[in-house]
């Protein structure tokens, strides 16, 4: 049976003009969660009810069947506690001057204070955690028997409530309904029953566009949701594979025949997109091709019937990368595995691009010589490689990971990837001849084999009346030491010079005798000697005359080399019996 109470209108509002957007009578409060309804009582401590369906032994419904209210009750928590148990609507979309009404009631004759608090999360919703958290749901819309002073109703009684603080357009919003009640509970001083029933919410100039497909698997629709007054909405109809768009329809009437609907927005409507299956569409040849042809290979060519997918893909070839797919020089995917709409003869190219790898040159040892031609190359072009040797090495071969590619200084290497190429040196290897000047001053060791650049430790040991003077090479002195590192950058002949400490010579067959002294000299060399000087010369090592003395310059057998350089001479004395003395004189 139906129970009539009198009605209060909360706030001076009335629902005159408004469009109902959500009404709930909680005829069966199973269904409400699975209708995007969130029930969470969250009382502190938690008692054993939340909402139940309402219950005719405390009073009936407001409207429909007795029992169609929804409730909840002192149980909520148990003992003494706080409760907190919200009811959440579903999102909906207001805007300013909307407007949510109820009607509500506690036990009649009720002692208890009974508290509801009426509340609104506006966008995204966070739900509240704790009994003293309430989420997002911070606008307080109304709150019944605030005060505990036994306000609440104890018969049903409407309450409406207008939307405000969410602006003109259009927002979405949850609802809440939260019994809280301090102090309640069953050993507590507040909190009874209470009952919801008739919730509405009017919305003014808001309309939902909902559309779907027909057959369902004949495509897709897009567009559809809230519009406020006299907006676009704009309808996309998509055919799935093997159907053509026909038509949108309303209510069995056609309303489109174009795949993208847009209209003006004035009432809630329902639209559906009409597909047709092909039978005998017509056929078109797809091709692809590969750019360069070399890049990669290309699938998918065929006869495709109209409005059909052709499954396009393309593989790059070692060195190469795949760019995108075009149609008349238009990129129409980036993606190798391409799904083509087919609407007439096509040919789609596969465009590839030749991978850059870096070439690095590097010599061995890095002392061998310089390389040319390292930088980045695309795949399969070559690059020219030149190996100079420094002086003293050869050039041996190019080598990439040890292995050798080539003998040639000059190498052409066909690009497949990142390499570093090695240029290997080797240090040429020069003789180095020791003598001694002259023969029977002494005798010389180091000589030998040599790599360049390498030091050959030369040594000289002076015979028996004989002094070691210096070493040359081509008659220029390298060393006054006996012992001489000489550092090898070619072959040479290193001549150890020595002279003599006594010169004399003696013929008792025809009373000749021949002298010379100091040896080394400073100033004054003597040649003592029992026949005529007609002339003394001297030469250097290099065999230039240093000196040419005629007899009347010859004094006393004395001479004047003060003026010589230092170093070897050989002195060349001409006597008036023809005979010629030679001898090796070092001057300090």
């Amino acid at each position: 049976m139906k129970s009539y109470f009198f009605s209060l209108i909360l706030l001076l509002s009335t629902l005159t003009g408004f469009g109902q957007s959500l009404t709930e009578n909680f005829d069966d409060i199973s269904q409400l969660e699975s209708n995007g309804w969130t029930m969470l009582n969250l009382s502190s401590p938690l008692g054993v009810t939340s909402w139940f369906q309402g219950s005719t032994t405390v009073f009936h419904a407001q409207n429909g069947a007795d029992n169609s209210y929804i409730a909840a009750n002192f149980n909520n928590t148990a003992g003494s506690g706080t409760i907190s148990n919200w009811l959440i609507t579903p999102t909906l979309y207001v805007r300013n001057g909307d407007q949510l009404s109820f009607w509500t009631s506690t036990a009649a004759g009720s002692i208890y204070n009974d508290r509801l608090e009426v509340r609104m999360s506006q966008g995204i919703m966070s739900l509240p955690t704790t009994a003293n958290n309430v989420g997002s749901f911070n606008n307080v819309m109304t709150i019944i028997n605030d005060d505990y002073d036994l306000s609440y109703p104890n018969s049903w009684t409407q309450f409406v409530v207008t939307v405000s603080g969410v602006g003109s357009g259009i927002t979405p919003v949850n609802f809440a309904f939260r019994y809280n009640v301090a102090n309640g509970g069953s050993s507590g001083a507040n909190s009874n029953y209470i009952g919801i029933d008739r919730l509405q919410v009017t919305t003014s100039g808001i309309y939902t566009i909902t559309t779907s497909s027909a057959p369902a698997a004949g495509g897709t629709t897009s567009g559809g949701g809230v519009f406020a007054d006299g907006n676009t909405a704009s309808l996309i109809a998509t055919p799935n594979e093997g159907y053509i768009f026909k038509n949108w329809q309303e209510n069995g009437t056609v309303v489109s025949t174009e795949q993208n609907y847009s209209f003006l927005v004035n009432e809630n409507r329902n639209l559906v997109a009409k597909f047709t299956k092909i039978s005998n569409a017509p056929t078109y040849a797809i091709k692809t091709k590969s750019t360069p042809a070399i890049g990669g290979t290309t699938s998918g060519d065929g006869s495709y019937q109209s409005n059909t997918k052709a499954t396009l893909k393309a593989v790059a070839n070692p060195g190469y990368k795949f760019v995108n797919w075009t149609i008349g020089g238009t990129e129409v995917s980036n993606k190798a595995t391409y799904k083509h709409t087919v609407t007439g003869k096509a040919t789609v190219v596969a465009n590839f691009e030749a991978l850059s790898y870096a070439i690095t040159t590097k010599s061995a040892p890095a002392a061998g010589g310089t390389t040319t031609g390292a930088g980045s190359y695309v795949y399969n072009s070559k690059a020219t490689l030149k190996a100079v040797a420094n002086p003293g090495y050869k050039f041996v071969n190019w080598t990439i990971a040890g292995t050798e590619v080539s003998n040639k200084a000059t190498y052409k290497h066909t690009v497949t990837g990142k390499a570093t190429v090695v240029a290997n040196f080797e240090a040429l290897s020069y003789v180095i001849t020791t003598k001694s000047a002259p023969a029977a001053g002494g005798t010389t060791s180091g000589g030998g084999s040599y790599a360049y650049n390498t030091k050959a430790t030369l040594k000289a040991v002076a015979n028996a009346g004989y002094t070691f003077v210096n070493w040359t090479i081509a008659g220029v002195e390298v060393s006054n030491k006996a012992t001489y590192k000489h550092t090898v950058t070619g072959k040479a002949t290193v001549v150890a010079n020595f002279v003599s400490n006594v010169y004399a010579k003696e013929n008792p067959n025809d009373e000749f005798s021949f002298n010379f002294y100091p040896n080394p000299v400073k100033d004054i060399l003597y040649i003592k000697t029992n026949r005529n000087i007609e002339a003394v010369q001297a030469y250097n090592l290099s065999g230039q005359q240093v000196m040419n003395l005629k007899m009347t310059e010859v004094i006393r057998g004395e001479i004047n080399v003060s003026r010589l350089p230092s170093g070897i001479y050989i002195f060349k004395t001409v006597l008036d019996n023809g005979k010629v003395e030679s001898f090796r004189v070092m001057k300090k």
